[in-house]
């Protein structure tokens, strides 16, 4: 590298070496400029290597030739400025991003100046490149010179500034570039005339020493002028605006004729130089001392910022302002060393800067009594400062240094401005030594002035962490002991997403159902919610679920067989100790002419609940619920009759049943009322027979009304299987629901009409008991035909009559099939063990029973046939096994004939084995025949 070896002292060896590399393809390009290499070390000399990562030496070669040749001439005092996206036929190089190229005298703030510009324009910079070099340049301002900015070198300074940005199409690049060179221009205008400012302010330091203190490196001076105040009104004097005349406007804020003779006021302009801050003006108030004694009053105005050694300085060391602070200490009732006195000046030396300058001593005592007397209490509390001069405030929040993370200062800017009905700016936060946080922002005041104790009351709530608010609420609503127990046990389970989207008002509920599913009492709970703004057809379904969720595919019909039609779904996940539990916020619209009253709002949840641990079937009928005001248990009561007419074969399908009873709402209801005036076994008889007729004539009644034949017919079906039934145990809370016909009263029976016939329902079996007469015997058959298993029961009996009719003289026989069909063999056994369980308990709960040798009804069901203790079993087609089972589940039940219910078994015989079918015939001829 010879002679450039030396000027490469700084990087690292790797960034050296491709440093080296640039500097090298400099000399082999252009072999008759021994400046651009020396221009290319020193362009680069001071890159960290991280900004080298991944870029070539080609392309680091490329951008800096571009600035040399663009900055390779440059009148003195000129500012070249370029920003452009790099096209290869145009420029000799390509890139996908655009950059910003600039070369001027090197000034104070010119970087930081560019940057907010840059910002203020939205753009990312993605590489910034600033040497500082000492140039030399010849009568025509060619460069012909490059030495670095800390060297021996002769020349001036320059600033080349190179900076990568997002690629810009034309207009946004001329936008930004015309913003630029203003702001360049505003910097150099500021930067000549520091001195003259400067010494202008220091003229008049006899005022206030103040001034001396600002004039004395305390603050940027951008413009300077001095105004008249005239019959005619506020004028500039001739020649004595010095600065970047941009920042000079006498409305803002505006002078104060009469006021003192120094003051300081913010602008309601921000700076476009050194760093976004609002303006701060000095004003001083003077008499014309080239007018004599009876001079008109000047104002000279000074527009800067407050230096950043103005915000680091004590207060009390500060001219004036000092002598203010020293003031409000005073105030301390027992000194400035005691505890009130050491608060008092930690808050005047950590309050906005801004404000301690602004304010005169009263307001400023009154402002910093007020932040003690806080006594770092755990509180929100809002102050709205006005400014002295114009129509802004300052507004303080103080909260609690815990609820502080990075989003809060503009949360609360954004709340607080809403209430004003203004645009928050300058937001600001303090974090000191102090268990209390501080964010600070402008507000300019309009015309709605807020309540400020309710405004943080709003604050407090947004700020206030989820968890503490939800032990809030449940304070409010469970009590100290019960809330503190609740949360320790499951709010820190509550998921992220659960508490951004879930109010705590809403999860207090949440978390109590919660709890009741972890105690084991539920696996499954569900709430119905009305938000308080929402229509009044809107309403939130909240699921809870133990163990395993549910899929939505799962709760979608459930929710559309209650009649509720879902909007959105929200699943959250909660694990305590190990268990999983889900909670489901499910947004439902509820059809337009229902009204949700205590009792749907109740019922709904119920059912809802059974339909999602399967003891309520999902189907059509549940939209009763809501239209007929019915419970799960009053719907299963037509759901059940409707099964049987299907096995009857009764023309309409369960579909069109379960419409005409959604259009008919009121006739479902009667028959419900009709059923259970009939059954109720806490109905005396007077009472009984008042209501049924009562149903009854209701039922005609609207039945004359219906507009079909269809719906007068299945009205009218309803009606009379309701007066066929002659037992049930609706009213004995088991699994199933049983009814018993007279089937001599259900019209269109088919034939032949067994004597008695005993239906079982539930959503996991079906079934049906013929029997021919009060003493009669069959099997039950395990049927593979859900469609009509009563139709193959109805066989067996006719065979049955020709085949056993010297045996039997009447028989019986019975089927049932499972309704939740199993995936494999060993579980489908396990589930028909099951429903043969449950149908045989159905049989048995309306059966008479013989307990020392008198007749025992059923408890709790209300018979309108005589007795009837005879039922025997046997094993059919499916069951050749169970018949232990059905005499286990009659042993349970203490049914006389014990282990005679059910023929065969482990203490019975195999009649298939012995060829026969009816062991007490056989007995009888084996006897008849030893007698002989």
């Amino acid at each position: 590298m010879g002679d450039n070896e030396g000027l490469l002292v700084g990087p690292a060896p790797a960034e050296a070496d491709v440093i080296g590399e640039v500097v090298d393809l400099a000399r082999r390009r252009h072999p008759d400029d021994d400046l651009l290499p020396r221009f290319m070390a020193e362009y680069y000399r001071e890159l960290p290597g991280f900004d080298l990562d991944g870029r070539s030496p080609d392309d680091l070669y490329a951008v800096a030739l571009t600035h040399y040749s663009f900055g390779h001439r440059r009148p003195a005092g000129q500012t070249v400025l370029r920003v452009f996206t790099p096209d290869r036929e145009r420029d000799g190089w390509f890139s996908e991003r655009s950059v910003l190229l600039l070369v001027t005298d090197d000034a104070p703030f010119l970087v930081d100046t560019v940057r907010m510009v840059i910002e203020r324009h939205g753009i990312a910079t993605h590489l910034m490149v600033h040497p500082m070099l000492r140039v030399e340049r010849d009568a025509d301002a060619e460069l012909v010179g490059v030495s670095s900015y800390d060297g021996d070198g002769a020349g001036d300074t320059e600033a080349w500034t190179h900076i990568e940005l997002d690629g810009l199409d034309e207009a946004r690049a001329g936008s930004l570039q015309s913003d630029l060179a203003a702001a360049v221009r505003g910097v150099h205008a500021a930067v000549c005339a520091f001195e003259p400012m400067r010494d202008r302010m220091q003229a008049f330091a006899d005022l206030d020493p103040i001034l001396s203190w600002l004039a004395d490196g305390n603050f940027v001076f951008l413009s300077a002028a001095t105004y008249r105040h005239t019959d005619d009104g506020v004028t500039l004097v001739e020649g004595s605006l010095i600065g970047d005349g941009s920042y000079d406007d006498p409305a803002d804020p505006p002078i104060d004729w009469d006021g003192d003779a120094v003051t300081i006021a913010r602008s309601e302009r921000e700076s476009q130089m050194h760093r976004p801050a609002r303006l701060t003006v000095v004003t001083v108030i003077r008499p014309d001392a080239a007018n004599g004694a009876d001079a008109e009053v000047v104002a000279d105005r000074f527009v800067g910022l407050l230096a950043s050694s103005a915000y680091r300085e004590s207060v009390l060391s500060i001219p004036t302002v000092g002598d203010r602070a020293r003031g409000v200490l005073g105030l301390a009732r027992f000194g400035a060393e005691t505890h009130t006195g050491r608060s008092m000046r930690n808050v005047l030396e950590t309050l906005p800067r801004d404000l301690v300058f602004e304010l005169d001593s009263d307001r400023l005592a009154q402002l910093v009594i007020d932040v003690v007397g806080l006594q770092e209490r755990q509180i929100v509390r809002i102050f709205d400062v006005p400014e002295p001069v114009g129509s802004a405030s300052t507004i303080l929040v103080f909260l609690p240094k815990r609820r502080y993370h990075a989003r809060l200062p503009e949360q609360v800017a954004e709340v607080v401005g809403e209430a004003y009905g203004s645009s928050p700016r300058d937001v600001e936060s303090f974090l000191g030594a102090s268990s209390l946080a501080r964010v600070t922002f402008t507000i300019v005041r309009g015309t709605q002035t807020p309540d400020l104790d309710e405004l943080s009351a709003v604050v407090d709530e947004l700020t206030t962490a989820w968890i503490e608010r939800v032990h809030r609420n449940a304070v409010d609503r469970l009590g100290e002991v019960a809330a503190t127990e609740l949360m320790t046990r499951l709010a820190d389970a509550a998921p992220d997403s659960y508490r951004t989207a879930v109010s705590p008002s809403t999860a207090v509920g949440d978390l109590q159902r919660l709890c009741r599913l972890l105690d084991g009492e539920h696996h499954v709970l569900s709430a119905l919610v009305r938000e308080l703004d929402a229509a009044p057809n809107l309403w939130r379904m909240r699921v809870y679920r133990r163990g395993d969720g549910i899929a939505l595919s799962e709760m979608l019909p459930m929710l559309a067989n209650l009649g509720l039609t879902v909007l959105d779904e929200h699943p959250y996940e909660f694990e305590v100790d190990g268990v999983r539990m889900f909670t489901y916020d499910i947004g439902v619209c509820i059809p337009d002419d229902v009204t949700i009253d205590d009792r749907r709002h109740r019922e709904v949840r119920i059912a809802f609940e059974g339909l999602v641990a399967g003891t309520v079937e999902s189907d059509g009928f549940n939209r009763l619920v809501l239209l007929a005001g019915l419970t799960a248990s009053q719907v299963d009561i037509l759901r059940v009759y409707a099964k049987y007419t299907h096995q009857i074969g009764f023309t309409f399908s369960q579909g069109y049943l379960e419409e005409t009873f959604a259009r008919q709402p009121e006739l479902a209801s009667l028959l419900v009322e009709l059923f259970e005036s009939r059954f109720d076994p806490e109905l005396d008889e007077a009472e009984r027979l008042a209501h049924v007729s009562h149903a009854e004539s209701e039922i005609l009644r609207v039945l004359d009304g219906v507009p079909s034949l269809d719906d007068d017919r299945i009205g009218r079906m309803f009606l009379a299987l309701i007066r066929a039934t002659v037992r049930t145990s609706a009213y004995l809370d088991r699994p199933t629901t049983a009814l018993k016909f007279d089937p001599s009263k259900v019209p269109d029976l088919p034939e032949p009409r067994p004597a008695h016939e005993i239906f079982v329902c539930s959503s996991r079996v079906e079934g049906v008991h013929l029997r021919g007469g009060p003493i009669a015997r069959g099997g039950l058959r395990w049927s593979d035909r859900p469609e009509d298993y009563r139709t193959e029961v109805l066989g067996l009996v006719k065979a049955q009559m020709v085949k056993n009719a010297v045996i039997v003289p009447v028989g019986a026989k019975g089927g049932f099939v499972v309704k939740r069909p199993k995936p494999n063999p060993a579980a489908q056994r396990e589930e028909g063990v099951a429903c043969y369980r449950l149908f045989v308990s159905g049989l048995l709960d309306i059966t008479d029973n013989i307990v020392d040798g008198h007749v025992v009804p059923p408890v709790g069901v209300r018979r309108y046939d005589g007795d009837d203790p005879y039922l025997v079993v046997a094993a059919d087609k499916g069951t050749a096994s169970f018949s232990d089972l059905a005499n286990e589940v009659a042993g349970d039940y203490g049914f006389w004939l014990g282990d005679a219910f059910a023929s065969g078994g482990s203490e019975g015989y195999d009649h298939k084995a012995m060829g026969i079918t009816a062991r007490g015939a056989w007995e009888s001829a084996r006897r008849h025949a030893r007698v002989m």
